[in-house]
């Protein structure tokens, strides 16, 4: 299930100003592309698996997987991920907020994809 970004999503006062952390996976002028069970974990600040639960206090990665300008077909299946804020960033734009997509221990989108070029 993909949960997308909206306006009522709530506002984190423990994400990292410093979006410049590093890219788990990008999938840039792409297209045609299927990927199966990405797990994408960020530990960067502090080696916590806590980090993407809310009200913990913890320091949470901002983004770590980027979609930007590609074609049709790109579907990523299973994607897991600990630790970041926003799950994906589609053409710059962060969506799909963690908080709704929490499976315990990760959060998880069963299934991503981009069916027509963006």
């Amino acid at each position: 299930m993909f949960v997308a970004n909206s306006s009522d999503a709530p506002a984190v006062a423990n994400v990292t100003d410093n979006v410049s952390d590093s890219w788990g996976l990008r999938i840039v002028n792409s297209q045609d592309l299927l990927v199966y069970g990405a797990g994408l974990y960020s530990f960067f600040d502090n080696y916590s698996v806590n980090c993407s639960n809310a009200g913990n206090g913890e320091v949470c990665q901002r983004h770590i997987f980027e979609v930007t300008n590609v074609g049709s077909g790109i579907s990523v299946y299973n994607l897991n991920e600990v630790g970041t804020t926003y799950m994906v960033t589609l053409n710059d734009q962060d969506e799909a907020f963690f908080l709704p997509n929490t499976a315990d221990f990760i959060d998880n989108i069963a299934l991503f994809r981009v069916s027509s070029g963006i």
